[in-house]
């Protein structure tokens, strides 16, 4: 039966379903993951190179940068020494980008600040610090080691500009780095220099910036233009230069004639000319002259604003606009000048002018004439001029002031005149007018700009043209405001009122004849025994060289048998009318053996005044002479000692280096011996010229020395001459002295050759207590070298400070090194030292230097150490102790005395005692590279039971003061060297004095 509820029968798959779990994936991103960053690492890895290099100065590792075009492109990681030593090889690490070009062509070198004559480079590298610079290239086959260059390499052939090659017979100033010029502006630069294939010449690669190659064709011109050319004549110098980076680093300035010339290529050769005239280039200009008497051809220069610009080429005579005789210059301009041609550019000659009217130029009384120019202010370009016959008159664009005077008439005024403030000249007279006679003149001035100011509606002009001259019995009475305006005319001013209003250009004022009032006057009376050289209203009183009042009248007092003046002083001055204030008459002196008042032979006698202190006086006694100056007076007031006072005078100068810095006070014979004794005064900006070891002399009169090559006559200046003077000098490099105080003394000395003779002057800074007195010797082995000419205590210090003075053919004892000490009495038993020092003082000794010439040293506070002499054998021997032995002990060989201990100190450790020795020439040849020193101080005692006692000693002397004694084997070794170093042992080995060796004592050293 069928049960109609069994289910169907399903046929099972034979493929099984592929299912991934969940967790794979995690490890499969992971997996991706570090394989992405293996081939990072990889790819970003850095490449290993080295570098061979001369030196690592300036490479720092892991600091020091590969850059290419400031770009970091790796560093520095280790610095090793080549194995032959020749170099150092740095390793780095390089960029993965930069593999491709590290290839057999790539460049490295290093980059450091560099300052020469041609520039600065590498700046940057201050504060960053040397950085490695490459310069990649793909060409050639890969490498990893390189080879660095010494320098930047030239710019490359891919650098944009014109490459051109120079030809030159020399070098010059040129150098890699020069700049080329043109019309002064750098346009392109020298790189690198090479000698011809045959030799025979120089030729100079340069690279013009592409900017300026439309300036260089086939007509350039190419000159030198470093360095300095100096050339002279009677006409005057000639200094050439193109700018100061050209004369420092040199340079080459090129000109281009012909702008529409054919363009150059990179292989066109051009000559290289030696300088400006040699290439023979220039723009050439034709200027009209009315004469050419003052011109002369290739001696007159163009000038513009005091440099030449160009040079007289060629003078002809043509006919210009009718004129047949017109004189027709051709110049020739410096291209880097050819701006300044326009059509409104104006030229003239200068030459000097000598007359009583006008003197100006003066000059080209040594430089020549020259054609100056003013530069006009057109665009429009011209080659053709007519010469003005001076400087034209300035325009009102000048800066400054400029405004008119009107005047009745023009006297000796004329173009250039000075316009004068307090004497000083503020402008000129620019132009002078005369379009309108009836009316007078008109006269166009110009106050500089800094001086404009000083003019406004209150100010009053008058004519100080030429000089007034009156006469009388006390003398010329010449009254000018000064020289210049008695030779070219002149005009003065005064502005009462500094408040008034100001005036602009154009303004308009009066001229007048002269100054108009006076102010009133302070009177006041001088009693004296003569009214000789004087006259009322023109006898003046003269206070630092100003005006300050006049003498009205002369009365003559019976009762007290004298006469009055009375005179009228400047209010101004009121502060002389004081009680002690001197006055005393200045007149000429004219005697052989006296000149005085030389001011007055002109201006007349006048009265001088000193102002002193006290309560307002108006009356005054008049002095016989001037006084001295009063010691509170700033400055510096000295005495000086002299045989004689020859004629020097009161007043007579003081001079240093032929400047007047003084004067002499007074003259007076000293009281308790012979000589005299000189006041001196040096005015305070030059009281620091005065040093301890200063040296004056009397420059009066005239030195005669006469002799086979004839007479030679030596004078000071004139006021010496006539009047007396002094000059002084002072060594410029002794610097640590004292400085010089009122009231100190100094000897005059006959002349300049006698002070030379006294000696080198020399400072000395003395610490110890001993007593050094003026005139103590200083002494070398023996024999007087100098002296002491002046000690003076420094209390800033504590010390002492001594001048000294070497004898002149001795000076080169006086030298860098060169020690000083005081040779001490010192007794002893068997010597003493400096015994003559009892008597005659403590000396100063000397041992001299091999440095440089120097003036000042301090004085030492012990003997120094002796280490050798010019002759002998200089030794040294090491011992453990000194033991009895003392400098000028003897050196003993068998008993005889052939040496003596120069000195000892100890080395430089600590641990040893060296004592220097000096073997005498005659026994040199004693001492052996084997010899044994041993130190024979006391005695050697030795006892026996039968033999008794033996006592031995080298001598008496060495017993006491000490002594070394030294043997040589029997097989003497090589003979000793100077400075040979031995063992000095404490006591003698029986054996060494067995030793009987035969020895030529005239055997000379190997």
């Amino acid at each position: 039966m069928n049960d109609t509820n069994q289910k169907p029968h399903v046929k099972a798959k034979n493929t099984a379903e592929l299912h991934i779990s969940p967790i794979w994936i995690l490890p499969i991103l992971a997996l991706l993951i570090s394989g992405w960053l293996v081939v990072k690492v990889i790819l970003e890895s850095k490449i290993p190179i080295t570098i061979e290099m001369r030196t690592a100065k300036g490479i720092v590792i892991g600091k020091t940068e590969l850059k290419f075009r400031g770009i970091s492109g790796g560093i520095v990681t280790d610095i090793v020494i080549a194995d032959d030593l020749s170099s150092v090889v740095v390793h780095a690490d390089v960029q993965p980008s930069v593999e491709p070009y590290l290839t057999t062509e790539t460049l490295f070198w290093v980059v450091s600040p560099q300052i020469s004559l041609a520039g600065v480079s590498g700046l940057e590298t201050v504060l960053s610090g040397d950085y490695i610079a490459l310069e990649p290239s793909s060409k050639g086959d890969s490498i990893r080691h390189f080879k660095a260059l010494k320098t930047a390499p030239p710019a490359g052939e891919d650098e944009p500009g014109l490459r051109i090659t120079l030809q030159a017979e020399k070098l010059g100033s040129v150098s890699e780095g020069s700049q080329l010029y043109y019309r002064q502006i750098p346009i392109g630069v020298v790189r690198y220099f090479q000698l011809s294939e045959n030799r025979k010449s120089v030729q100079i690669n340069a690279l013009i910036e592409k900017q300026y190659e439309d300036l260089v064709n086939q007509s350039t011109v190419f000159w030198n233009s470093g360095g300095i050319k100096l050339s002279g004549s009677l006409s005057g110098f000639e200094i050439q230069t193109e700018s100061l980076s050209s004369v420092l680093a040199g340079g080459i300035s090129l000109f281009t004639p012909d702008m529409e010339a054919p363009s150059v290529e990179g292989t066109t050769l051009f000559d290289l000319h030696e300088d400006y005239d040699d290439a023979g280039v220039g723009v050439p200009v034709e200027i009209q002259f009315a004469s050419g008497y003052d011109l002369n051809t290739d001696i007159t220069k163009v000038k513009f604003h005091g440099i030449d610009v160009g040079h007289l080429d060629s003078i002809k005579v043509s006919s210009v606009n009718g004129n047949s005789n017109a004189v027709i210059a051709t110049v020739i301009i410096d291209p880097s000048a050819e701006s300044l041609l326009n059509k409104d550019t104006q030229f003239w000659l200068v030459k000097p002018t000598l007359s009583l009217s006008k003197l100006s130029n003066l000059d080209t009384l040594i430089s020549g004439n020259y054609i100056t120019m003013k530069v006009g202010e057109s665009d429009v370009m011209s080659r053709d001029y007519v010469a003005l016959e001076g400087p034209p008159p300035p325009d009102f664009n000048e800066p400054g002031l400029h405004f008119y005077l009107k005047a009745s008439s023009k006297g000796s005024l004329s173009v250039g005149a000075p316009v004068l403030f307090k004497g000083v000249e503020v402008g000129r007279v620019a132009n002078v007018l005369t379009a309108n006679l009836n009316d007078g003149i008109g006269l166009h001035l110009h106050i500089k700009l800094e001086y404009s100011q000083l003019i406004n509606s209150s100010t009053r002009f008058w004519n100080v043209s030429g000089f007034d001259i009156s006469a009388g019995l006390g003398g010329v009475k010449v009254q000018s405001e000064s020289i210049m305006a008695i030779l070219r005319g002149g005009i003065a001013f005064e502005t009462p009122n500094l408040e008034a209003v100001a005036v602009k250009d154009g303004h308009e004022f009066h001229l007048l004849d002269s100054q108009d009032g006076t102010e009133s006057t302070i009177n006041f009376s001088i009693s004296m025994s003569s009214a000789d050289n004087l006259e009322p209203g023109f006898t003046k009183i003269k206070y630092k060289g100003f005006d300050a009042g006049v003498l009205k009248k002369v009365n003559y007092d019976r009762v007290n048998n004298q006469v009055i003046a009375k005179l009228g002083l400047d209010p101004r001055f009121e502060n002389i009318l004081k009680e002690n204030t001197v006055f005393w008459l200045v007149t000429p002196q004219l005697k052989a053996s006296e000149v005085k008042g030389l001011d007055a032979l002109m201006s007349g006698a006048y009265f001088a005044v000193q102002i002193g202190d006290g309560e307002q006086q108006k009356e005054f006694k008049l002095a016989d002479s001037s006084p001295a100056l009063d010691w509170n007076t700033p400055g510096l007031h000295l005495i000086l000692n002299a045989e004689s006072g020859g004629s020097i005078q009161p007043g007579s100068g003081i001079y240093y280096q032929d400047i007047l810095v003084g004067s002499v006070q007074s003259v007076r014979l000293k009281e308790a011996s012979k000589g005299v004794e000189i006041q001196i005064f040096i005015k305070p900006e030059y009281a620091d010229r005065v040093k301890s070891h200063s040296r004056f002399w009397n420059t009066s009169g005239v030195s005669i020395k006469a002799s086979a090559n004839g007479i030679n006559v030596n004078t000071g200046s004139l006021d010496s001459l006539l009047s007396g003077g002094i000059a002084f000098d002072t060594a410029s490099n002794i610097s640590s002295t004292l400085p010089i105080k009122n009231g100190e003394k100094f000897p005059l000395f006959i002349s300049k050759e006698t002070a030379d003779q006294q000696g080198f002057s020399i400072v000395l800074n003395l610490t110890d207590e001993t007593s050094i007195s003026d005139g103590s010797q200083i002494t070398y082995k023996g024999i007087k070298v100098g002296e002491v000419t002046k000690s003076k205590l420094n209390l800033e210090s504590n010390s002492v400070e001594l001048t000294a003075s070497i004898q002149n053919n001795l000076r080169d004892l006086i030298r860098q090194g060169t020690r000083f000490w005081i040779a001490k009495t010192e007794f002893g038993l068997l010597r003493q030292k400096n015994i003559d020092g009892i008597l005659s003082g403590p000396e100063l000794r000397l041992i001299p230097g091999e440095g440089n010439i120097k003036n000042s040293f301090t004085v030492l506070t012990y003997t120094p150490v002796i280490k050798s002499r010019m002759s002998g054998l200089n030794l040294v021997l090491e011992s453990t102790y000194l033991g009895s032995v003392s400098t000028g002990a003897p050196v003993y060989y068998r008993q005889i005395t052939v040496g003596e201990v120069l000195g000892y100190e100890l080395s430089t450790t600590a641990n040893t005692v060296l004592i220097y020795i000096n073997i005498d020439d005659r026994h040199r040849a004693l001492v052996r590279d084997n010899s044994r020193f041993w130190n024979t101080s006391g005695i050697d005692i030795e006892a026996g039971l039968f033999s008794g006692v033996a006592i031995q000693s080298e001598s008496l002397e060495s017993m006491i003061a000490g002594g070394i004694a030294f043997a040589t084997p029997e097989e003497p070794g090589v003979q000793a060297q100077p400075q040979q170093r031995f063992q000095l042992a404490d006591e003698v080995n029986k054996d060494w004095k067995e030793w009987r060796p035969a020895i030529n004592l005239n055997q000379q050293p190997n």
